[in-house]
């Protein structure tokens, strides 16, 4: 797998970091430092984004988007580098944050 297997041009941005909870991390390691065993509802992660990097001519940059869901807060990650060495570790991390996510809409998807 590659990260560019993961990037995804969704259709509308989700780019407002006027929130003031802004986070940035070099590197997936150091955000997975911090973020690994994050608690899925006080942390809920509920977008991603993968884009290239155009500042840095190549390369790509991931953005996620998590509530605080008890503080009401919008915290978005912004990780600068992302690599293939990473695509994989990336899509497990994203796979357990789906399957939270889904457990939250199973009364809709039981109907």
């Amino acid at each position: 797998m590659k990260i560019e297997d993961l990037a995804k041009n969704h259709s509308y941005h989700c780019d407002n970091y006027a929130s003031g909870y802004l986070q940035e991390r070099s590197t997936w390691s150091s955000f997975l430092d911090e973020m690994r065993n994050a608690d899925d509802d006080l942390n809920l992660l509920f977008r991603w984004d993968i884009k290239e990097n155009e500042d840095e001519g190549d390369g790509y940059s991931m953005f996620l988007y998590f509530m605080h869901q008890r503080k009401g807060r919008f915290v978005p990650f912004i990780i600068d580098v992302v690599t293939d060495d990473d695509a994989q570790g990336i899509y497990d991390y994203l796979q357990k944050k789906w399957q939270h996510l889904a457990k939250l809409w199973d009364p809709v998807f039981a109907l």
